[in-house]
């Protein structure tokens, strides 16, 4: 069988959530062996090995029982031998049929993260150029999306103190999974060297290096520019420095505390990864990297 299980995952049955080293084991002995699992969260593989606890999961004759599982779409019985556990704490979503064992109710269990979200967003941001910021500075967006983007309408907002102080209007297309770099004009090395931009914006006044105790932010928004106001909520945002003192907002309209990612030295942009949400400093600057699309 041979897979293994991710520790997001647990046991559900008579309508309780247990994890596989938190059984009583007084309740599972001498029902455990016909305990019959129907897999809820189990990719269809073929099969899986089921870990369990050598010190509490025994059958009548002291063997590590065996367990029956079913694949989510197929409900197709699937023979599998239970295993020791590892010291990971490795258990199963799944679902049981009849048996009469009782227990404790077990910790939750968090919940998987969200699936990216689909539309526009902000890819990198590069803000700190050695010496003077003026004409290198620059956003890249990306379109995680199967549809084209017209950027008619959107503008980028930022500032230290509001997305108010340092506005564009946007124009152009963003074709499905694909990358519009704006900003510069000026291309150095320190800057990722690009070797052109979609649409030329020299921010004025330069977007905030987050050189002190209150952080700066970036954001999209479906607004014209003159439009932009405190309160407006982006499409996407990234705010970066060490507090969050001036209550910048997200996309869903909730102060980003603490900051997405603390401020980076210069030569150095930050990124996005798109699956996750999350930013990571990124040296040397990409530019022109771009997600390919999904498969």
């Amino acid at each position: 069988m041979g897979v293994y299980l991710t520790a997001a995952q647990r046991i559900v049955f008579r309508g309780r959530a247990w994890r596989g080293a938190e059984i009583d084991r007084s309740a599972m002995v001498g029902s455990v062996g016909a305990l019959a699992l129907t897999a809820l969260a189990l990719a269809p593989l073929g099969g899986c090995t089921l870990l369990l606890d050598p010190d509490r999961f025994r059958d009548n004759g002291g063997q590590m029982p065996d367990a029956s599982l079913g694949l989510p779409d197929s409900g197709v019985p699937v023979d599998a031998q239970a295993q020791p556990m590892t010291d990971a704490a490795v258990i199963v979503d799944a679902s049981a049929g009849p048996t009469d064992a009782t227990g404790t109710d077990a910790p939750e269990v968090d919940a998987p993260p969200p699936p990216p979200r689909a539309g526009l967003h902000i890819l990198e941001v590069f803000y700190n150029h050695p010496g003077n910021d003026n004409g290198k500075q620059w956003v890249l967006l990306y379109n995680f999306s199967d549809q084209a983007i017209d950027l008619a309408g959107h503008s980028i907002g930022a500032g230290g103190r509001s997305y108010m102080l340092t506005v564009a209007d946007l124009s152009g297309q963003i074709a499905p999974y694909e990358c519009f770099l704006l900003g510069g004009p000026q291309s150095t090395e320190e800057n990722g060297d690009p070797s052109a931009y979609d649409l030329t914006v020299n921010f004025d006044p330069d977007l905030g290096s987050a050189d002190d105790l209150d952080a700066d932010a970036v954001a999209i928004f479906e607004l014209e520019a003159p439009d932009i106001r405190s309160n407006s909520i982006p499409i996407d945002a990234v705010v970066y420095g060490t507090n969050n003192t001036h209550n910048f907002i997200n996309e869903s309209g909730e102060p980003v505390d603490p900051p997405d990612i603390t401020g980076v030295g210069a030569s150095v942009s930050i990124r996005q990864d798109i699956a996750t949400g999350t930013w990571r400093a990124q040296s040397p600057p990409t530019p022109e990297d771009c997600p390919r699309e999904p498969q």
